[in-house]
């Protein structure tokens, strides 16, 4: 099977500490995919390691037919990554327009956005009205959706989105994951929506990967996964 993005046997060692262990798990192109576990079980390492900002000590990361360590500036061209938090200071000169058309993604730089791109994903994302505030100054909310209209952009075939319900209100959130679902649906782009709260699943996933201490203790779909009895303590025990 072809997969857009792939990790075979990755393993990733951090000051001596083992944070991934053997991980093993492919998204096709158009997958909405979750990836859930406790806080400390590896997830944002993972997500470091398929954008090329982690170098495994061993095994295989390919994303978009690219290697990830070797040829780095190729994958994350084609790929976007939305972090936990976007923090500026509200005084900070740079407004949410900005942050758009420079097509900022925290943790590896950045890469200009084309002017097509950004009016679309400013359209896409209901966001024009912003475009002239202080980034810094927007809530929650309107951050998270500013970073997603840098993101869409950059025309990218995945999106990788890091505990993106974080410090969100439900209805701030309900809006953004709306968006999420949308741009999957119609754009075809795959997402991979990384969180640590059971109720926050995405209706749109069909496949939930759940991370336990830096290993994949199952990959299956989003319906037996949480039809298993005592899922909770599976999950968190």
């Amino acid at each position: 099977m072809i997969y857009q993005t792939e990790l075979k046997d990755v393993c990733v060692t951090i000051h001596g500490k083992t944070i991934l262990e053997n991980v093993s798990f492919g998204i096709k192109k158009g997958e909405f995919v979750t990836v859930l576990g406790p806080n400390g079980s590896g997830k944002t390492t993972m997500l470091k390691a398929v954008l090329g900002i982690i170098r495994p000590v061993s095994g295989e990361v390919r994303v978009c037919g690219f290697d990830a360590v070797t040829n780095s500036d190729e994958a994350r061209k084609r790929v976007s990554y939305i972090p936990q938090g976007m923090d500026i200071d509200r005084f900070f000169p740079i407004t949410a327009g900005d942050v758009i058309s420079c097509g900022i993604i925290s943790g590896f730089g950045i890469k200009k956005s084309n002017g097509a791109g950004i009016k679309q994903a400013v359209e896409e994302m209901g966001v024009s009205r912003l475009l002239k505030q202080p980034f810094g100054t927007l809530s929650g909310g309107e951050k998270q959706k500013i970073m997603l209209a840098a993101a869409l952009a950059r025309n990218p075939e995945a999106v990788f989105l890091d505990e993106p319900n974080l410090n969100l209100d439900p209805f701030a959130y309900e809006a953004l994951l709306n968006a999420f679902m949308r741009i999957n649906r119609e754009r075809g782009i795959s997402i991979v929506f990384v969180t640590h709260l059971m109720d926050k699943i995405p209706p749109a996933c069909k496949r939930i990967i759940v991370m336990k201490n830096g290993r994949i203790v199952s990959d299956e779909s989003a319906e037996n996964t949480l039809a298993r009895g005592k899922i909770g303590e599976f999950i968190y025990g």
